[in-house]
């Protein structure tokens, strides 16, 4: 038996050896590593889910906020804001108009409000809410726990 571990597994070092007897547990590891499975310390890259950005246009001057949000439940969502001349926000926040597209549905135009404060712009139908000063890229996501949590 020992034989053919040690043609076998010969490249590993005698350290790991258990007193001439082969250590099934290494033999298992490489195993494991051909097929993709077992014991592997090597961890996926986490994805981005969602992103957001301000900025300022050149041409006009208008400020404006585009974000994205990647879930399984509803696939790629986007939006593109820009402040609303036709409706008044109060007195810490500011009404602007959205321009909202579900995977390939298509787009609809939504309100939403921009804290003046922190930049933040707040859709209340959908329950999101989209940071572009959040750090790695900005963050567009829901804000309310959802009803199966307590």
């Amino acid at each position: 038996m020992n034989e053919w571990y040690n043609d076998r597994y010969d490249d590993r070092p005698r350290s790991n050896r258990n007193n001439g007897r082969p250590d099934y547990r290494m033999a298992n590891d490489r195993y494991n590593d051909r097929r993709g499975g077992g014991r592997s310390n090597d961890r996926r890259e986490t994805r981005k889910h969602s992103g957001c950005a301000f900025g300022v246009s050149k041409e006009t001057g208008n400020e404006w906020m585009n974000g994205w949000n990647y879930s399984r439940q509803n696939g790629m969502v986007k939006f593109v804001a820009s402040p609303s001349p036709k409706v008044n926000g109060g007195p810490n926040t500011d009404a602007w108009c959205a321009k909202v597209t579900v995977g390939k549905q298509a787009p609809y135009l939504l309100t939403c409000f921009l804290t003046k404060g922190t930049k933040r712009l707040t859709f209340p139908d959908l329950g999101m809410v989209a940071n572009a000063s959040a750090p790695n890229g900005g963050y567009w996501g829901k804000f309310t726990q959802s009803k199966n949590r307590r």
